[in-house]
């Protein structure tokens, strides 16, 4: 027998079906991979740094929107619910904190700024906040009476679309170029620095070694001893 069209895209049964396989799969994946680092994170301590504590609020965001996304079903009410809002307002929030991310870094590498631990309620208040107002908003164009589609955050319609396009991809392609473009600037100026300690190293060497005050292999120790203390420094700097 042959299956019916559901929904405006003309899915049909077996196509749903497909697709929320697919969906469950990929979810679980992601849900055992988020939760996989709040673990360690919870029984590590060593783990408990700040720069840490932002990568764990952003795997508790992403295995609920993982979660929220296994348990929804568009073919019952109160979880198709639970999978359309929940699952939007967890997922803005992931890559939200993945902008709190870059800005970290973007402050201690670029600026060399030691005050993001003290912004930490203010991270919660932008990524919480942010993902709650689109969530909102998105509710305003959503038809609450049609559940069609292969899963509850689908919208059909040129308006529902916009609010769509407006509370997630906006943010999302936003939290995208912001930290393609601080990444940039972070990798660029470690590479500056690299460039200028192993300059600065040469340098030194050359100087000491030309005026004659150490032979080749004093030199080559002279050499060994520096990588040494610049390798102790930054196990110190990671420790505190």
């Amino acid at each position: 027998m042959g299956t019916v069209a559901l929904s405006s895209g003309n899915l049909t049964a077996s196509d749903r079906q497909i697709l929320r396989t697919v969906n469950a799969g990929a979810s679980s994946l992601s849900f055992l991979g988020s939760s996989f680092i709040v673990l360690c994170y919870l029984l590590f301590r060593d783990l408990r740094k700040f720069s840490f504590k932002l990568v764990f609020y952003l795997a508790i965001s992403d295995m609920l929107c993982s979660f929220f996304s296994i348990v929804g079903d568009p073919s019952t009410g109160f979880f198709c619910y639970a999978q359309g809002y929940s699952t939007h307002f967890f997922c803005i929030a992931s890559f939200l904190w993945t902008t709190t991310i870059a800005f970290t870094l973007h402050r201690t590498v670029v600026r060399h700024k030691t005050d993001v631990e003290d912004m930490e309620a203010m991270f919660h208040l932008y990524v919480w906040g942010t993902s709650l107002v689109m969530t909102v908003i998105r509710s305003m164009g959503n038809d609450h009476r049609h559940l069609g589609g292969a899963w509850c955050s689908s919208q059909t319609g040129r308006t529902k679309k916009a609010y769509h396009f407006i509370t997630f991809y906006v943010p999302l392609w936003g939290a995208i170029l912001y930290n393609g473009f601080t990444y940039f600037q972070v990798i660029r100026m470690l590479n500056n620095a690299t460039r200028v300690g192993i300059n600065f190293q040469s340098f030194t060497c050359q100087w000491v070694c030309s005026y004659g005050y150490y032979d080749s292999q004093q030199c080559f120790s002279l050499n060994i001893r520096w990588q040494r203390a610049c390798q102790t420094v930054r196990l110190m700097e990671d420790r505190t």
